[in-house]
């Protein structure tokens, strides 16, 4: 058997770790499965649920988002009533509101919801960063969806009466169609969340009461 002499390891330096990879294997942050489009798990990634679903349905969710405008909607939600999310976090969704998982299928780790032609996503999953980053990490991949994406600058905002957030409104176009869109984040104790909301130009601000009730009124461990 062939002996390596120890001089010749003497003075080398233990090879640096990959910057991918943590001490114990494990990426440096918390990553959870997200489910394609088809809700089959895949590989372990950065938390990004509601940018993953929310890409393979902007293609056709916009006259679902008019029609639902024009005709109603029907099974509406309790009002107040706690709406269960993901890892102990809930909404209470005021009067009006509707599930719309028919339209929009979050995953396992989230709900959507519908009422006037605006359709809002809640989401949450493990995620060990600033709200911030979750924020820049989800909006990086939101307008890569658009063939014209503008922001306005982001603010803060306090959910569930106590976190800190960070939300950005927007606007996009896609194959002739204009979007708005507020995207809010926060983290706590090693859960992100964000919240998602969409509907064609000018129909999202007459909701966004609706939608500040559910930031403010959610529960987070």
């Amino acid at each position: 058997m062939n002996r390596q002499d120890p001089s010749e390891t003497r003075g080398r330096r233990a090879p640096e770790p990959s910057p991918d990879i943590g001490a114990y294997g494990e990426p440096p942050e918390a990553t959870a499965f997200a489910p394609d489009s088809a809700g089959r798990r895949g590989p372990r990634s950065r938390w990004r649920p509601v940018v993953i679903l929310a890409a393979v349905m902007f293609g056709w969710l916009f006259l679902v988002l008019v029609v639902s405008a024009a005709v109603g909607q029907s099974g509406k939600l309790p009002a107040g009533v706690p709406l269960p999310v993901s890892h102990g976090v809930t909404i209470r969704p005021p009067s009006g509101w509707s599930s719309a998982a028919q339209q929009w299928n979050v995953g396992p780790n989230g709900v959507s919801l519908r009422k006037s032609g605006v359709i809002v996503a809640f989401a949450a999953d493990i995620f060990n960063g600033t709200p911030q980053q979750l924020l820049d990490d989800q909006l990086s991949q939101l307008k890569q969806q658009f063939s014209f994406f503008q922001t306005l600058p982001p603010d803060s905002i306090t959910l569930a009466g106590k976190l800190d957030g960070r939300r950005e409104l927007f606007t996009g176009t896609q194959n002739g169609s204009s979007l708005d869109g507020e995207l809010v984040t926060a983290s706590s104790a090693g859960i992100g969340v964000a919240m998602l909301a969409i509907a064609p130009s000018g129909q999202l601000q007459p909701l966004q009461g609706d939608i500040d009730r559910m930031l403010a009124t959610m529960m987070v461990p």
